[in-house]
């Protein structure tokens, strides 16, 4: 299931992965407002 965007609702492409803490996360960043977000894996 692709994440979308909180802010347009469109798809968002994978942004590599990132340490929050000690979890590691997964960011995310929207094609079209550039906005990214994190969800934890």
């Amino acid at each position: 299931m692709d994440k979308l965007c909180p802010e347009c609702k469109n798809k968002m492409a994978k942004a590599g992965m990132i340490w929050s803490g000690r979890t590691k996360v997964q960011r995310y960043k929207c094609n079209k407002c550039g906005r990214t977000t994190v969800a934890k894996s």
